[in-house]
């Protein structure tokens, strides 16, 4: 009978003591590396997520916590349907359907009032003093660490920068606006696109009709988030950015849908 030697358990380092360590269950454990120790055991499959901060994420029973990645020791039970890294002192978390922010003692900062469903946010995290959350009607403005609104929520979408932030309405061009509300640029486009038609021509070898595709040089599509419009070579807007698409049918006629 040939011997089998068992397979090495998979083990990654999370800080200089503290291992994850994969259960035969498929499940995860934290090891102290110098004492054997376990010390938080049975977590949900691979859902341990770690940021800048001493506090990582850690799911057991479909719930999330927080334990120290320098101890081991659990700091906040794992009560709570979603939750984010912790990011300049405060940590998304998710109540009934509501995110608000909690503080490394596991202390409501900012009261469950932000829904998690239904918008276009999946990322709950503080940069720069700063985050994007939704209102009860799903518009998308920006909060301080306070949970005052430094953009007001009535946007569909929103991405920052360190110093202004660009925002969209569906249908609208989006703006570039400072985070004391005032508007640096009016009209923002993500891209600009050749449009082609097909033109009809006698080929002079052969004799015979021909088409070829041509590109326009008087009017192009642009694109604002996933909506296109129509411009000229002039940068003249000639339609909002209305469409999912346009195409072209000929120099001074296109198919918008």
């Amino acid at each position: 009978v040939m011997g089998c030697s068992k397979e090495k358990p998979h083990e990654e380092e999370l800080s200089e003591r503290i291992s994850k360590v994969r259960q035969s269950d498929g499940s995860y454990k934290l090891v102290n590396t110098e004492t054997g120790k376990t010390l938080i055991s049975d977590i949900s499959v691979e859902w341990i997520t770690t940021g800048r901060d001493s506090l990582a994420v850690f799911a057991k029973d479909d719930k999330r916590g927080y334990f120290n990645v320098n101890t081991g020791e659990i700091i906040i039970e794992p009560t709570y349907k979603h939750a984010w890294v912790f990011s300049e002192g405060l940590a998304g978390v998710v109540q009934n359907d509501r995110v608000g922010f909690i503080n490394s003692k596991g202390e409501v900062v900012i009261d469950f009032q932000y829904p998690y469903r239904g918008n276009s946010l999946s990322n709950f995290v503080f940069h720069q003093g700063r985050c994007v959350v939704a209102n009860t009607d799903q518009r998308l403005g920006v909060i301080d660490t306070l949970g005052n609104w430094i953009i007001q929520p009535q946007y569909d979408d929103i991405s920052l920068a360190p110093d202004y932030a660009v925002v969209g309405i569906k249908g609208e061009f989006n703006q570039q606006i400072g985070y004391d509300g005032h508007v640096i640029l009016d009209c923002v486009i993500d891209n600009v696109y050749d449009i082609y038609y097909d033109v009809s021509y006698t080929d002079q070898e052969t004799g015979r009709p021909s088409e070829t595709r041509v590109a326009s040089n008087e009017f192009y599509e642009y694109k604002v988030g996933d909506r296109s419009g129509l411009m000229n070579s002039k940068g003249e807007f000639i339609t909002k950015p209305i469409y999912t698409t346009i195409y072209g049918l000929s120099p001074h006629l296109f198919r918008a849908i």
